[in-house]
């Protein structure tokens, strides 16, 4: 066939096709179409009952695994699930177990910061690997060699036969199965799919010592209830709740209802009132700050014309890549200034605070107005930021739907960067959040600052994925149901706090 449809969603078929090396083109039929020959899988293949391929078809798929390049990981490798979205199912407190692994010699892969061709040759090098009962465990039986060890974490009391099945029938490893699940927890908002799994880590050490994977000398960890409790709301509110196993059943069998009920008519939701943005203005708030704060180093994202700039009476660092300063951009007090126009990207990229050991004490970010920037400038920053420093964001409080549109128009638009604040409250509890109803667009102070906090750059893609499609009108009660996710406090009251 010579034409090929080129979609988005179908890109993975092309990367694919090319590491097996074939090189014909695909296409996607979307109409009853007449074929000389087709060729099909075995019956039942695809079932998640079955999904047991046939010697022919395994002998044939590992055969066109390609040459891979060097893996740069070890020979004992764990493969984590932590860079993945906190409202993914997952195991709590994956970053104490990734620490105990790393300790007892293993290296830790994330598959989804890695090529096709890199995962293969990860699992293709590997004497041992330990991996969730996961999508990890649909690319490993490819490449992996038959005297390998893999090691299943099961996320379920049973491991899904689709993944059991295809690990029987594709390789010769051996797999060992570790059941160690000591709870079961299902938050609220998505108990239909969404499972998180506490493990006991005093059985796990147990089961690892057996086999040989850990020895009496490497140290281990078990997490406390607090590391619990922390990793079990991480990415989640606070308002949202959790459902035990045995409360599971009567959820999902309203959700159907719900679910029958919402095909037959459409949901009528009130709408919750939209709250008036109309306190102190920014600027002024940003003087006040910075009057509060007496920074000695300042950084701002987006300067611009420098209005924000000039309230600045200290070191200061400017970015932006296109400056058009009108007001007075060089104050008398500070010793140093700098200007960067660049990309705020370029600049963190160049290493110039870690060169010049400048700690910053408060950060403005008003930025590109889309919040995987601002989510990659808070990441960035943070990581400079001194013991009692201050980061300040913009335009988290839009009102209308029109303003937050990610495409640039005229007049008040503040992108949608507005969920860089919900990412923060979710996945890091621990940062001190304030929300100021400062007009026109509100302004977000956060203190508490971590700069060896790696949560964030860890789940970056798959934040931004998670994100990408949350709309504000999305939320239960409309742009209002926005607002139910945090206080929002005068900026008069919120800066006699400081």
């Amino acid at each position: 066939v010579s034409v090929m449809y080129v979609h988005d969603e179908h890109a993975f078929l092309r990367t694919l096709l090319d590491t097996l090396g074939i090189e014909n083109d695909y296409v996607i039929l979307r109409q009853p179409t007449h074929v000389e020959a087709l060729y099909t899988a075995p019956d039942l293949f695809s079932e998640v009952t079955t999904c047991a391929a046939p010697d022919v078809y395994v002998d044939w798929m590992r055969g066109r695994v390609p040459e891979l390049p060097p893996s740069r990981f070890g020979r004992k490798i764990y493969v984590t699930r932590d860079r993945l979205s906190g409202t993914s199912g997952r195991h709590l407190c994956e970053d104490i177990l990734e620490d105990n692994l790393a300790k007892a010699g293993f290296d830790v892969v994330a598959p989804e910061t890695l090529t096709l061709r890199e995962q293969l040759a990860v699992y293709k090098e590997a004497d041992i690997v330990i991996a969730a009962d996961g999508s990890a465990l649909h690319i490993l039986p490819f490449s992996i060699r038959n005297d390998a060890k893999v090691f299943v974490l099961q996320r379920r009391t049973k491991m899904p036969p689709l993944i059991a099945n295809q690990l029987k029938s594709f390789t010769k490893a051996t797999v060992v199965p570790v059941d160690v699940i000591d709870d079961v927890i299902w938050p609220q908002e998505r108990a239909d799919n969404t499972a998180l799994i506490a493990l006991d880590f005093s059985k796990l050490q147990d089961v690892f010592l057996q086999h040989g994977l850990l020895s009496d000398k490497d140290a281990w960890r078990c997490p406390s209830e607090a590391d619990l409790t922390a990793s079990q709301y991480l990415g989640r509110s606070k308002q949202h709740g959790f459902m035990s196993e045995a409360e599971r059943p009567q959820f999902l069998k309203q959700l159907r209802l719900n679910k029958l009920e919402k095909k037959g008519m459409k949901d009528m939701v009130d709408e919750l009132p939209i709250p008036a943005i109309n306190g102190l203005r920014y600027f002024r708030m940003l003087s006040r700050l910075h009057e509060k704060l007496k920074p000695d180093w300042y950084l701002e994202v987006g300067t611009f014309t420098g209005k924000s700039l000039a309230l600045a009476k200290c070191n200061t660092i400017a970015v932006d890549p296109k400056f058009q300063l009108k007001f007075p951009a060089v104050n008398a007090t500070g010793r140093r200034m700098f200007f960067f126009q660049q990309t705020s990207d370029e600049f963190f990229e160049s290493g110039f605070l870690k060169k010049n050991n400048i700690s910053l004490d408060f950060a403005f970010l008003d930025g590109m107005h889309l919040f995987e920037f601002l989510l990659r400038d808070f990441i960035a920053t943070e990581k400079h930021m001194s013991k009692d420093g201050v980061i300040a964001l913009h335009d988290c409080c839009p009102t209308t739907d029109y303003m937050a549109t990610r495409e640039f128009h005229d007049g008040q638009w503040t992108g949608d960067v507005w969920k860089t604040l919900l990412i923060l409250q979710r996945y890091r509890p621990d940062l001190q959040i304030e929300v100021a109803s400062a007009a026109p667009t509100g302004l977000v102070v956060i203190r508490n600052l971590n700069p060896r906090s790696t949560v964030l750059s860890k789940k970056y893609d798959a934040l931004v994925k998670e994100f990408m499609d949350e709309k504000l009108t999305d939320f239960d009660g409309g742009i209002g149901g926005y607002y139910e996710n945090f206080e929002l406090r005068d900026p008069v009251e919120l800066l006699d706090t400081l």
